[in-house]
């Protein structure tokens, strides 16, 4: 099964607080059919298209443009084909983003964050915000003291 969400779904745009909910809404659904069909053999994937279309002509940075020739529709085609395909039989609860920048897994990550092991204050999430929010920062701020 492949679900079709998009990017302001994924990661927002201006103005489409409907669309983008009802986008994210598909991203929940096909992570959670993509755990549930996994004892069935049902792989499930979501497809976060970029195309040149009718709909998309009128977005900012778009108007009074011609598409190029990889912002066609027909070129999500393949990262859809492949997703139906064998080839991706590992690959069941994953998003791909697929348009003219190329094709790419869109995904959503968890951070280590912190612990304090003991009821925390919000000021103690404000204390250790750079280790829920920027791991790899903190990691390295670490590193050098």
């Amino acid at each position: 099964m492949v679900l079709t969400s998009s990017t302001s779904g994924l990661y927002g745009n201006f103005g489409q607080a409907n669309y983008g909910a009802a986008k994210a809404g598909i991203y929940g659904l096909m992570r959670v059919l993509s755990i549930e069909g996994r004892k069935y053999g049902i792989r499930v994937m979501g497809l976060a298209p970029g195309a040149f279309t009718r709909m998309t002509a009128d977005l900012p940075g778009r108007q009074g443009k011609e598409p190029d020739a990889m912002s066609l529709p027909e070129n999500i085609a393949p990262g859809v084909l492949y997703m139906v395909s064998d080839l991706a039989a590992d690959h069941s609860g994953k998003v791909l983003g697929v348009s003219s920048r190329g094709v790419r897994e869109i995904k959503m990550v968890q951070t280590d964050g912190f612990n304090p092991g003991k009821p925390y204050t919000a000021q103690d999430v404000a204390k250790h915000a750079e280790e829920v929010f920027f791991p790899a920062a903190a990691e390295r701020t670490a590193a050098s003291a």
